[in-house]
């Protein structure tokens, strides 16, 4: 260290010792704020994640598919598995349903089209309707869709696990000669259209 930093240093040095307030300030004051800052982070952190384990989800299934295709079943059972408070609604439609959602203080409401399993199985897109409940404009209520997006992501997981299961090497063969006949990933082209409704 050069002779005039060292002495600088040292100048600071003591001028900080001689004055307690600089001491405070500088040391004892951001010692004491960083822990007291964290743990009020953590609490806040851990208050908002219990809000969005106790949120319910409304669930208005249209979808008239039975059977070993339904997959509004297997949407309904990953909801579950994470989870996941479900609440059923009987509305006619989804209109009605979110009424509904209001009227009982339901955050979020995901609405499955009559043919959800049908368009999955046929290879065409499917439009899956996600509605917010917005009150005070939280991070918990956003959180619910985001917890169903991520529900989604599942789903096309476990169908394009499902469909490569099904694809035989012969069936593989085939395809490169006639596309139509392999398995599509139908539900990556899914699209979800949010409503934000304020009470």
């Amino acid at each position: 260290m050069p002779h005039e930093l060292r002495n600088i240093v040292v100048k600071e040095l003591r001028e900080i010792v001689r004055d307690p307030r600089l001491l405070i300030g500088m040391i004892i004051v951001p010692v004491l704020m960083m822990p007291l800052m964290g743990v009020g982070i953590r609490s806040a952190m851990e208050a908002a994640q219990e809000e969005v384990s106790k949120m319910e989800t409304g669930l208005l299934n249209q979808d008239h598919a039975t059977g070993g295709h339904n997959y509004s079943d297997l949407l309904y059972a990953l909801m579950i598995q994470n989870n996941m408070i479900i609440r059923n609604s009987t509305a006619p439609d989804a209109n009605t349903a979110v009424s509904w959602a209001v009227q009982n203080d339901i955050g979020t409401l995901v609405v499955l089209p009559p043919t959800f399993s049908e368009e999955i199985g046929n290879g065409t897109s499917v439009n899956v309707s996600v509605y917010q409940v917005l009150s005070h404009f939280g991070f918990d209520e956003m959180a619910g869709s985001e917890r169903v997006n991520s529900v989604f992501t599942l789903l096309t997981t476990s169908y394009s696990m499902r469909c490569s299961e099904t694809i035989t090497p012969a069936q593989t063969r085939s395809s490169r000669q006639s596309p139509q006949t392999s398995c599509p990933s139908r539900l990556s082209r899914e699209r979800s259209s949010m409503s934000r409704l304020r009470t």
